[in-house]
């Protein structure tokens, strides 16, 4: 049956109107702020006319080469699938292939394309057909299933349950804090490194604003009796999940274990909410550890590449 694609920001948005479980970092005003206005589009899915299937993407110029890309703050590209909920299996899968191969061959033709793909789609054959390569990244993630905070809370290591019960002896936390906060903590930490804090605090307050005005962005920092801020914590959250987004703390209460007792503020916060808490996880050695740590279940993510320029290749060497 004829499958059409559209690239249009106006059908997207009418498609999201009706999707009501789309994950946050597919919807329009957050592909606003964090991408810019009009550095994204969308390809929509069409079959009989109904659209059955959409993904957003980023894009940007680097050494005059177009690009599709993850921005800073955008951890995924979400490819989103129509399938209604008494759709056999065997049928759902093959919804799942046609818009996927639609997406993967209709994509507009760039010079180089280097996305992170949403949880949700773990069939990418379709983009392998068009000579794109992947590489797995991974996540963790603390699903409800049911179970009650304290159940949830048992299952972190010793270790942490032991640094959360002394951190609730000297600090409370709070949703009373401005976006600045986090950007002069991640400043202080990064100059430690002697390096420069990667995420724009433009952005980032922008962010903060919108979120907070739509009812799915919260601001947590932990406090002591003095007032001082030893940590502070960025969550996003959709129907189905509450994200770690961004978190920094200050180099001189580095120890106090606030970071911690903000994580177990967070995850309590989506349990009791029956969500699942991703901790947007890291490659990074030592952070993967420490998420592990938390009782995490380690979740595989699709990172899709594909070069077509000499330059861009230069390019990604240069950056890493």
């Amino acid at each position: 049956m004829s499958i059409t694609t559209h690239i249009e920001k106006g059908r997207y948005r009418t498609y999201l109107d009706k999707v009501t479980d789309a994950p946050v970092f597919a919807q329009p005003w957050f592909l606003d702020v964090v991408c810019g206005a009009d550095q994204w589009s969308a390809i929509v899915v069409e079959k009989k006319g109904e659209a059955i299937g959409a993904m957003a993407f980023s894009f940007e110029k680097a050494w005059g080469q177009r690009a599709i890309v993850n921005r800073k703050m955008q951890p995924y590209t979400c490819i989103l699938i129509d399938v209604p909920s008494n759709m056999k299996g065997v049928n759902a899968r093959s919804r799942e292939k046609e818009v996927v191969e639609a997406i993967a061959a209709n994509l507009p033709n760039v010079d180089r394309v280097n996305i992170k793909l949403y949880h949700n789609v773990q069939n990418w054959l379709p983009f392998y057909w068009k000579g794109f390569q992947q590489t797995t990244f991974y996540t963790y993630v603390i699903e409800s299933r049911g179970r009650s905070v304290e159940d949830v809370q048992m299952d972190y290591r010793s270790s942490v349950r032991s640094m959360i019960k002394k951190a609730r002896k000297t600090l409370t936390t709070t949703e009373d804090l401005a976006a600045d906060v986090l950007i002069e903590q991640a400043n202080k930490t990064f100059a430690l490194k002697n390096k420069r804090y990667p995420n724009d605090p433009d952005i980032i307050r922008l962010l903060h604003r919108e979120s907070k005005e739509k009812g799915v962005g919260k601001l947590m920092g932990a406090v002591d009796d003095e007032g001082n801020i030893h940590a502070t914590m960025f969550l996003l959250e959709d129907e189905r999940m509450v994200y770690y987004l961004l978190g920094a703390s200050d180099p001189e209460y580095r120890n106090t274990g606030g970071s911690s007792l903000l994580l177990d503020e967070a995850i309590a916060y989506a349990i009791g909410r029956g969500k699942a808490f991703n901790f947007e996880g890291s490659m990074d050695q030592g952070i993967e550890s420490f998420f592990r740590s938390f009782g995490s279940e380690q979740m595989p993510l699709m990172k899709l590449s594909l070069n077509r320029s000499l330059a861009m290749r230069l390019y990604d060497l240069i950056k890493r």
